[in-house]
């Protein structure tokens, strides 16, 4: 009888070689890291030194926790389609300065909202915040027209900023301006979270900016190429940093009006604004409107309990100009709450579309007001505070 013998077992790998292994991957990843880090050092050095990087085109954050804005502070803000100047006072607000105690006999307007309020694009004297108070008294009016606004705003964020930075001005009237994008922005938030928003939590693209390492030279180089390869619309303004801002700028094909308004809305809305894009809102859509439209209330009563009047300012989407055929649900909602809230509508609608043959924003490059707009704001709301008596005429 044959036996069977059985084969060799494939050798063990012993602790101890294990051990080895492991010793010898840390060590090629610490030289690894350490020749990265050396490479990244010199690149850093170098782009410093002989580049003049960074530029600070990547500073989404020229604030700190205690102001709106820097303080006493001009600021060239690049990132955009176009670059412009940021003036901001003492109290770190964007507009000429006041002093902190409201002089006898003056009505103070605080103008709260988001980019369009703050005025992205144009130099501070063509914000329409202070357009309003360049008119108003103009025409015999002791006003100071303050402000408080900043990009990606809605109303969560605008009640915090009223009550951080505007109550300590002692104002009589609050000017809240909306854009439709306003409602996107608070999808999602609970309705506690409307009334306690936390001014001093940093922007998700301010803390992306430093996740990127956008304050480095090779960092911003990066970001820089990568913008340029990923959109064509994005330019860095090399050559337009120290220009002096241009209000009266032409966009190439700004008068294509009905064109512009549907590029608007396949190329934006539809992927980033729905509430303009859609003609009727599902429960869920209906939902975020409701918050809007309770947080709105909750606003009216903080300044009914202040003392304060409260105007809501309707800033039309360029679709809701230029392609009046379409619904407006949103609009008819707002306007409608604002009637039963007792707060004033100063409707900019009828204003812009009295100028619908003028070039009123910056598209096709991007949908803000232009000089030209802000000036129409300021009209639509120097009309409402008019005609609804909330303004004394100087003798």
């Amino acid at each position: 009888m044959s036996s069977i013998t059985p084969s060799p077992s494939a050798p063990k790998v012993t602790p101890l070689g294990a051990e080895s292994a492991l010793r010898r991957a840390i060590l090629y990843l610490l030289y690894l890291g350490a020749a990265t880090l050396a490479v990244l050092l010199f690149l850093e050095l170098s782009l410093r030194l002989f580049f003049g990087l960074p530029e600070g085109l990547f500073h989404y954050e020229p604030f700190d926790k205690g102001t709106l804005f820097l303080p006493d502070t001009e600021m060239r803000m690049v990132m955009g389609p176009m670059p412009y100047t940021i003036k901001t006072n003492r109290h770190g607000l964007r507009g000429p300065d006041i002093p902190l105690e409201k002089p006898a006999g003056t009505t103070r307007i605080i103008a709260l909202g988001d980019s369009v309020t703050h005025g992205f694009y144009v130099p501070n004297e063509h914000t329409y915040p202070e357009l309003l108070e360049q008119n108003l008294r103009r025409d015999g009016y002791t006003v100071d027209v303050i402000n408080i606004a900043r990009g990606f705003a809605s109303i969560d964020m605008e009640f915090a900023m009223l009550k951080k930075y505007g109550m300590k001005l002692a104002p009589d009237i609050v000017v809240l301006t909306f854009v439709t994008n306003d409602i996107e922005e608070i999808a999602g938030k609970s309705r506690e979270q409307l009334l306690h928003h936390d001014l001093d939590h940093p922007l998700p693209e301010a803390q992306s900016e430093w996740f990127l390492f956008g304050r480095t030279a090779v960092g911003e180089l990066l970001l820089d190429s990568m913008m340029k390869w990923r959109y064509p619309k994005y330019r860095k303004h090399a050559r337009e940093l120290g220009a002096t801002d241009d209000p009266e700028i032409t966009i190439e094909d700004g008068d294509h009006f009905r064109r512009n308004a549907e590029h608007f809305l396949n190329d934006f809305a539809k992927k980033y604004n729905s509430f303009a894009w859609y003609e009727s809102f599902s429960p869920e859509q209906q939902a975020v409107v409701d918050d809007y439209l309770w947080a709105l209330e909750q606003l009216k009563l903080y300044c009914d309990e202040q003392g304060l009047v409260l105007v809501f300012s309707y800033h039309p989407d360029y679709a809701h100009l230029y392609l009046p055929e379409r619904k407006q649900p949103l609009y008819d909602q707002l306007k409608a709450a604002c009637a039963r809230l007792g707060i004033p509508f100063a409707d900019q609608v009828p204003v812009f579309r009295a100028h619908a043959d003028e070039v009123l924003h910056f598209a096709p490059v991007d949908y803000h007001p232009n000089a030209a707009g802000n000036a129409l704001i300021a009209e639509a709301v120097q009309d409402t505070l008019l005609s609804k008596g909330l303004l004394r005429h100087d003798e």
